[in-house]
């Protein structure tokens, strides 16, 4: 599935961003004295995201790719707008009208220097090494699939019909896309997620918060551990699955106006507080942190978090 679609990136990271004039070949490094602040902006192509226990930035790819310095606006890089975004997408017989409304994210001051480093790709798929920790991670992907593994600091995902895949990240961060999925696995930190027509998958989740949110996708989301939260999963008409791992303990209301809502615990494992055919508000392992889902047409189930193949 391709969408066609108007993607105003990230740029306004970027426009507070004054060059120095670094430039390097696609497969050279650059030092980083502290965590840095990685920005990349990519013209299509694949892009994977790893982390390495040492301090530079490399970047290689099939085109030539622009590294440069560029010196922090701790302002402008803290409170991130993030532009509507429109397009188009065939779900089975339909063609459908896609849409993102305008949203502002706040990502944290970063710690350490003032190490900034610009990624340029003018298309095709790259990759990137970035220290483990890093003051920030800013990637607009226009119509890319995204990879980050290993990962810890913030970080801005966007993406138009890419896919989005994280494997051992630790941040507060945004992802967004049109109508890519995404797939996390062994995440945590505060996570917020917003697509219009993707699906969300989390195989293994230890956010300490979670605000995730679908407009026809699924969520399918696998507690592993929680904290104190708040967690709230919404979608206008896709199913959501949550999945609880042995010992989360969790305070969950759940309300579809026009699907089920199934509680899928053997009976004792969960205190039922209230239930109906739409509504269900249930304390798992004698209630924790409050988990609030919603879903205007979809089914919801709440159940035990089971191996997965």
């Amino acid at each position: 599935m391709r969408v066609r679609c108007i993607l105003t990136s990230v740029s306004c990271i970027i426009a507070a961003i004054a060059l120095m004039g670094l430039q390097a070949r696609a497969d050279d490094a650059v030092s980083t004295a502290s965590p840095p602040v990685v920005s990349v902006r990519s013209n299509g192509g694949v892009i994977r995201v790893s982390g390495s226990p040492d301090g530079f930035v490399r970047a290689a790819g099939l085109q030539k790719i622009k590294l440069s310095r560029f010196a922090l606006d701790r302002a402008a890089i803290s409170r991130i707008m993030l532009p509507a975004t429109q397009g188009q997408a065939v779900f089975g017989p339909r063609r459908r009208r896609l849409r993102l409304p305008a949203r502002q994210f706040l990502v944290p001051n970063p710690r350490g220097g003032d190490d900034g480093i610009l990624i340029e790709n003018p298309g095709g798929d790259m990759s990137i090494q970035v220290p483990n920790r890093v003051g920030a991670l800013f990637i607009n992907a226009q119509a890319g699939d995204v990879t980050l593994v290993r990962i810890r600091g913030p970080y801005v995902v966007s993406t138009a019909d890419g896919e989005v895949r994280m494997r051992n990240v630790l941040g507060r961060g945004m992802i967004r896309t049109l109508s890519g999925n995404i797939t996390l696995d062994r995440v945590g930190g505060d996570v917020h997620i917003q697509t219009a027509g993707g699906r969300v998958l989390a195989l293994s989740s230890f956010a300490g918060r979670a605000d995730v949110e679908t407009g026809g996708g699924a969520i399918d989301w696998n507690l592993t551990g929680v904290e104190a939260g708040a967690y709230r999963f919404r979608s206008d008409e896709g199913t959501i699955r949550l999945g609880f791992g042995a010992g989360v303990a969790a305070l969950v209301d759940a309300q579809s106006d026009g699907g089920n809502v199934q509680n899928l615990f053997q009976k004792g494992a969960a205190d039922v507080r209230y239930s109906s055919p739409h509504a269900l508000s249930i304390a798992i392992n004698g209630g924790g942190p409050e988990i609030t889902v919603v879903s205007k047409s979809g089914d919801i189930s709440l159940e035990p978090a089971g191996p997965r193949k």
